[in-house]
This record gives structure tokens, C-alpha cells and sequence, in this order.
């Protein structure tokens, strides 16, 4: 059985153009291009992963909001006790998707992993507010404390 596809508003319509477009270009870039870019915008970091950001994403986001310094999704936000502010838009960024897929081949099913990407939201720290009374996750939080 297969489902009719959600109709997307013209609004999210554009704004997957718009990501696409500057996909593009920092598919363009080299990488000393790249790497020239974050040295004169800045680092970005994620909150709760402790890990960096790949360049491609850094870039990506750098250039939705340049005042970008630590990102992360509405979830890990509310984990660390803050809100996303209502009204804010989000910054899309790639993030990996893996997928097991049993395939056969000459009479034997096998197992193959496939990565794919998908575009994730994230918001900025400035696009949050300290939630009142709320117990912070400290593990969570480690990083950008």
C-alpha cells in the first residue's frame, strides 16, 4: 500500500531550494576555501554530542546565521533547560541516516547498511530562554557550561 505524499507548503517548498542551493556552494568550495571561511566566521559547536561539527556543516549553518556558536535540536534544548523561542526559525543541517536493507543476491540474503543524509533542524543558542525552575541535565550540558 503506498501513501499519498504530504502536500508541502510553498513556504518549506522554498526553503528546501534555498538549502539545496547552498549545498551547492559549499560543495564548490575547496577545502582551504572552507577551512578560510570558519577560521574568519568561527567554530560552531553541537551541545550534548561533545563533538564537532563536520566543515560542510559548519559552513551550512555559517551561512543561514552567522552569529551561530552552539547549535542543537529542539529535544536537546528542552534536555538542557532551555526553550526554543516561539517563532524562530531553524537552521537545517546534514545529518547521517543509516538504513539496514536485506538484499538477495545469487540465492543468499544479505544484510546491507546504506547511509544516507536527511536535514535535520538545529537553533542556535541565541534562539533560546533559560527555562525557569527546571532541573538542567548536567550531562548534557558539560559542554557548553
Amino acid at each position: 500500500m503506498r501513501y499519498a505524499k504530504k502536500q508541502q507548503s510553498p513556504e518549506a517548498i522554498e526553503r528546501q531550494s534555498r538549502i539545496k542551493q547552498l549545498a551547492e556552494i559549499i560543495t564548490s568550495l575547496s577545502p582551504e576555501e572552507k577551512q578560510a571561511y570558519i577560521d574568519r566566521v568561527g567554530i560552531v559547536r553541537r551541545i550534548g554530542e561533545g563533538g564537532m561539527l563536520s566543515p560542510y556543516n559548519m559552513c551550512l549553518i555559517l551561512y543561514q546565521n552567522q552569529e551561530a556558536t552552539l547549535v542543537g535540536g529542539y529535544n536537546q534544548w528542552l534536555n538542557v533547560g532551555r526553550q526554543v523561542r516561539r517563532g524562530e526559525r531553524s537552521i537545517c543541517i546534514f545529518a547521517p541516516s543509516n538504513r539496514k536493507r536485506t538484499v538477495e543476491k545469487d540465492g543468499e540474503e544479505i544484510t546491507v547498511d546504506r547511509v544516507n543524509f536527511r536535514l535535520v533542524p538545529v537553533f542556535d543558542v541565541s534562539q533560546t530562554d533559560p527555562i525557569e525552575g527546571e532541573k538542567i541535565n548536567k550531562r548534557s550540558y558539560r559542554d557548553w557550561e
